[in-house]
């Protein structure tokens, strides 16, 4: 993955998409379809993230890190993915400067295909609907994708991060086209999980990456080239009484020592919210209910598959 500052980007001729396009879900998806139907796509997207750069947000944002968006964007259709590093020189173009500097001047386009609800320039000032009247100015099409509708609700990023973080996973999934996922180191942890029969790995996730809402979920595990269906358990440990929030998986089938190995999880489905045990035998057997329950989910999954 290659990060452009404005001054140094490509000409790329053919049809370009703009956008943050972060989490690639469903309207992204046919946004991509329809632009790649009109010619050779490249996709010019923007790193770090704008809110984030404006620190309008800071954590737990992300639905695509950016090494993950480039790989679904390609398999979406894209030939090509551009990052324009978005720096304080460049948040600082007005529209009628991007349109003239990074549009015109560097990335020449044919055509370009933006969502309904694309804003650029300083401080977001320009709307889908000023890009095409200025482009026009310099003979380049403009095409504005409607809004997709699923569940009678406008499908957008943030819908689903707010479905993540409320642990409506299988609800997000809808929007997505896809379990959501997420990588992680693994790391040292208590043990604790081992002592009572459900070995976990410890996962050290990127900050800015969503996470889903605290809870117990069935999960796939993917892990030194195999798939294996696992409970992941995001939380504080109340039975124990430690508050530091944990990210832990129970790889069922799997017996590795993989600590410094990086694994990656989809989730599936919520199994059940986090609870306090008043022993650690009560958490032992309600672990050993909710495998039996996550075992019977996930071969749905793979049966459906």
């Amino acid at each position: 993955m290659k990060v452009y500052n404005w001054d140094e980007l490509p000409e790329v001729w053919g049809v370009i998409a703009l956008g943050s396009f972060d989490g690639v879900h469903i309207g992204h998806q046919k946004l991509l379809s329809f632009a790649k139907a009109r010619g050779s796509l490249t996709v010019v997207t923007f790193t770090p993230h704008p809110r984030l750069f404006l620190g309008l947000e800071r954590e737990n944002f992300l639905l695509t890190l950016d090494e993950e968006k480039e790989e679904l964007l390609l398999r979406y259709g894209a030939q090509r993915v551009i990052f324009i590093d978005f720096n304080k020189e460049f948040s600082g173009f007005t529209p009628s400067e991007f349109v003239k500097e990074v549009i015109t001047n560097r990335l020449k386009p044919h055509r370009i295909v933006v969502g309904f609800d694309y804003h650029f320039g300083k401080n977001s000032t320009g709307h889908a609907s000023d890009l095409k009247a200025l482009c026009k100015n310099y003979g380049i099409d403009v095409h504005i994708f409607p809004e997709v509708i699923r569940n009678r609700k406008p499908v957008k990023s943030t819908l689903i991060r707010n479905l993540l973080k409320e642990g409506k996973v299988e609800k997000a999934m809808e929007y997505l086209g896809r379990p959501y996922r997420f990588s992680g180191d693994v790391v040292k942890g208590k043990g604790l999980g081992s002592k009572i029969g459900f070995p976990t790995v410890n996962l050290k996730v990127n900050p800015l990456k969503v996470l889903p809402g605290n809870g117990v979920y069935g999960v796939q595990v993917m892990v030194r080239g195999g798939i294996y269906p696992g409970m992941l358990y995001i939380g504080d440990r109340p039975t124990i009484g430690e508050k530091d929030t944990s990210i832990e998986a129970h790889i069922i089938g799997f017996d590795g020592m993989i600590y410094g190995e990086k694994l990656c999880v989809e989730v599936f489905h919520k199994i059940r919210e986090q609870v306090k045990f008043e022993s650690m035998n009560e958490l032992r057997k309600r672990l050993g209910v909710d495998r039996e329950t996550v075992l019977k989910k996930m071969k749905e999954v793979k049966d459906g598959a």
